[in-house]
């Protein structure tokens, strides 16, 4: 039994975690099987309508909510970003940016505030209402003589021109987990008892394009029990991404490894986790709605998809490598005395491999454009990792 006193629930969170218990919980009974994949719960989870994590109204962002990404971490980070854009822009006739989830919108008004003149017309792709709404009100109140540049969208456009970027949107994807033990599949599920949620693991036959990827799995997985994170919702996402690009360019940045690193001994019981708080929670079934759930990105899947789909892959690296290679350390030399060591520790924590500057990667890709040279790959590839 969990014991949520020791999370100090507030009256508000205490009733939406509790509202969607239910539905979730009612979804498993009306199952023929009593019990619904992992994928399902944390779709539920986060994205079900008013109550799922980043559709209710609850803050997260910074250091105040469950976590700090990059661009709320600091302005270096969206400034360096903006270097690499504005160099890309130079191969576009009109420069459209399309960022897909776009969170608190922090990425979005800083990149605006260092080459809003440039941009033609800035895409945002979001699921969240609510996000929506906070995105507006920030470019409303802090940037609004660039609101005419921004336009929300439901759904990727077809026949796109122009730069795809995503900041941590690959691990949100909802994925599914399987057991593979001596070449048998099982796949992780969710049922309720009493009032908890609990992982059953239940015999599976995957269809060919899911055995096809567990046929390319590391000796390591065939071989002994290992829990495996699969998640087909971003290979979904690359691929409607590389049909819908006619010409431009993609960048994504996310925490994840190439294949035989994720699929390593180090990583056997799988990458799902959740946040709470800037805690890290390994029980994701508890407090729905009110748990960050995340999972680490697996490159290797990723590049493969977007090459097969028609993108032309450029390289992948660090996070921390593709700051430096933008320039990201002169930006120290260009501040006065009183902020120099202020943003000397936020370009360490950005690029450390103790911060996040290791765990965090960077990959890239275009499409019907013959520039290669980008900045942020000029060195530290890691591309034979994937």
């Amino acid at each position: 039994m969990v014991n949520i006193d020791t999370f100090r629930l507030t009256s508000e969170e205490l009733t939406l975690t509790s509202d969607l218990s239910r539905i979730i919980a009612t979804t498993i009974t009306e199952c023929d099987s009593s019990s619904i994949s992992f994928g399902k719960y944390m779709e539920l989870a986060l994205y079900q309508e008013d109550l799922g994590y980043y559709n209710n109204l609850l803050f997260k962002f910074g250091k105040f909510g469950d976590f700090t990404t990059a661009p709320n971490y600091s302005k270096v980070f969206s400034c360096c970003l903006a270097k690499q854009i504005g160099e890309l822009a130079c191969y576009l006739d009109q420069v459209y940016l399309l960022e897909i989830g776009a969170g608190d919108g922090q990425f979005m008004l800083d990149t605006l505030s260092f080459i809003g003149d440039k941009i033609d017309c800035y895409y945002i792709l979001e699921k969240s209402i609510r996000l929506v709404g906070l995105q507006k009100n920030r470019l409303s109140s802090e940037l609004s003589q660039y609101a005419n540049k921004v336009k929300w969208i439901d759904r990727l456009p077809p026949e796109f021109e122009g730069i795809i970027f995503a900041n941590e949107i690959l691990d949100a994807q909802p994925c599914d987990s399987y057991i593979i033990n001596e070449g048998n599949i099982y796949r992780r599920e969710v049922e309720c008892t009493g009032n908890e949620f609990q992982y059953i693991n239940k015999a599976f036959s995957p269809n060919n394009y899911l055995k096809s990827i567990i046929d390319r799995l590391p000796r390591i997985v065939q071989n002994s029990s290992y829990l495996v994170d699969i998640n087909l919702n971003s290979v979904d996402l690359i691929v409607s991404v590389a049909n819908c690009l006619s010409k431009g360019f993609v960048i994504f940045i996310d925490y994840g490894y190439g294949q035989n690193e994720y699929y390593s001994a180090k990583h056997s019981l799988g990458t799902v986790r959740g946040f709470f708080r800037h805690r890290k929670v390994d029980n994701v079934l508890i407090l729905p709605g009110l748990i960050d759930i995340t999972s680490s990105v697996n490159f290797s899947i990723i590049a493969l998809a977007a090459i097969e789909n028609g993108l032309e892959f450029i390289d992948y690296t660090s996070q921390g490598a593709f700051l430096l290679n933008c320039g990201i350390t002169e930006l120290a030399l260009v501040t006065d005395n009183m902020h120099s060591v202020k943003i000397n520790n936020e370009i360490k924590q950005l690029t450390s491999p103790n911060g996040m500057g290791e765990v965090f990667k960077v990959i890239g890709f275009n499409k019907n454009i013959d520039f290669i040279d980008w900045m942020g790959f000029s060195n530290y590839s890691q591309a034979n990792r994937l």
